[in-house]
C-alpha cells in the first residue's frame, strides 16, 4: 500500500492492524518533505526562526486523537469550505 500523505506513516501501525494480513507500507513522507525542503530554501523561503503549528480541518477530529499522535495537546480549528 502506497500512503500517499505526509501524515499517514503516523497511522501506519493502525493501518497494518485493520488489514489483518502482513501488507507492505510505502511511505512518501520523507521524499515530499525533502522536496519542499528543497523549493523552499530554492525560492529563498526557508525558516530558520521558532515556528508553531496551527491544525485546521474540515471536519469532526478529535482532539484527544492528535494528542495521541503528535504527543502534545494542540487545538483544531475548522475550516468551513465554500460551494
Amino acid at each position: 500500500i502506497v500512503l500517499g500523505c505526509t501524515h499517514y506513516p503516523l497511522v501506519s501501525d493502525a493501518i497494518q492492524k485493520v488489514m489483518r494480513t502482513p501488507v507492505t507500507l510505502v511511505e512518501s513522507a520523507e521524499g515530499v518533505t525533502r522536496r519542499l525542503l528543497h523549493l523552499l530554501e530554492e525560492s529563498g523561503h526557508r525558516n530558520e526562526g521558532a515556528t508553531s503549528l496551527k491544525i485546521l480541518a474540515t471536519g469532526a477530529i478529535e482532539a484527544n486523537m492528535v494528542t495521541a499522535i503528535l504527543g502534545e495537546k494542540f487545538s483544531v480549528g475548522m475550516v468551513k469550505l465554500s460551494d
